[in-house]
């Protein structure tokens, strides 16, 4: 099972994850990794998406099945999208687990994190939806149940908040990270140092499961990026490091060090984009 880190702070958003896929583990088979570079994360507009658990719904690529549903609803209120998104989840889980009951429970879940506007004060803030059938209200990994979505926004009295979903990560850990991360803000840290520390969190993870590979994908959209998108300028995604002015994407390949750009399956202006790298890009 892959992980997920997503960040909400006062100034961007930003979502790490690995890019390994593994066989589903059962008591007869252990997990065998399948493949090491496959996309798990969907940039949508203002919104960044990754997922855990199956990496095929519907006989299509997870991160494609997704983004064919933030296609048809990106304008509209995303709310309507994640009901969407847990509704066909949870009949497609259901289809999976009484044709293999071998492999049932199954664990799965999104995220999509990003920016949203206050109707009242026209500020714009940062939170998150989670579509899951094995966390509960407050976040934490549960035993697999019934799909659920919660949305969580970060608070004014907070410099960040971190979600973790996928594989093993204590929630002791997880609030160490907060405090890293809240440390390095105040001290006037902005979105390359926030995605430092998530970059090294995963790959120590990386370490310690197997389920979890040592390439990830860094994807950031700052506040600046999402206020010039609400004002009808022109908008771009671009390959490099987290950064206060442009949404960015970032590709890590810890066995190598290659820094040429892998980059996320993106939804953009009605259509859908996947599969394709830039050249090299900084080094983090």
């Amino acid at each position: 099972m892959t992980l997920v880190l997503t960040c909400l702070t006062h100034e961007a958003v930003l979502i790490i994850s690995d890019r390994r896929l593994t066989s589903y583990p059962s008591a007869s088979r252990p997990v065998k990794v399948v493949q090491e570079d496959a996309t798990k994360a969907v940039f949508a507009d203002h919104w960044l998406f990754g997922y855990t658990g199956l990496s095929r719904l519907e006989g299509k690529r997870t991160d494609l099945w997704l983004a064919d549903r933030l296609v048809k609803r990106v304008q509209q209120h995303l709310s309507i999208c994640v009901s969407e998104i847990m509704q066909d989840a949870d009949r497609q889980i259901s289809w999976v687990e009484r044709l293999h009951p071998q492999l049932a429970p199954i664990a799965q879940a999104f995220i999509g994190a990003g920016w949203f506007i206050d109707p009242l004060t026209n500020k714009s803030y940062t939170g998150y939806y989670l579509v899951s059938n094995f966390h509960d209200t407050r976040g934490q990994p549960n035993g697999v149940g019934a799909f659920r979505t919660d949305c969580r926004d970060l608070t004014s009295n907070s410099a960040c908040l971190v979600q973790a979903i996928g594989a093993g990560v204590a929630m002791n850990e997880i609030r160490t990270l907060e405090v890293q991360i809240s440390r390095t803000i105040r001290r006037g840290g902005g979105p390359n140092a926030v995605g430092r520390h998530l970059f090294d969190f995963i790959q120590m993870i990386s370490q310690r499961e197997v389920s979890v590979g040592n390439r990830f994908i860094l994807s950031c959209i700052p506040k600046a990026s999402f206020e010039r998108q609400c004002r009808g300028e022109r908008y771009a995604f671009f390959s490099g490091l987290p950064e206060r002015n442009h949404a960015t994407f970032a590709y890590f390949d810890g066995d190598t060090g290659t820094t040429r750009q892998f980059a996320p399956t993106v939804v953009m202006n009605g259509s859908t984009v996947a599969n394709f790298s830039t050249g090299p890009s900084e080094e983090l």
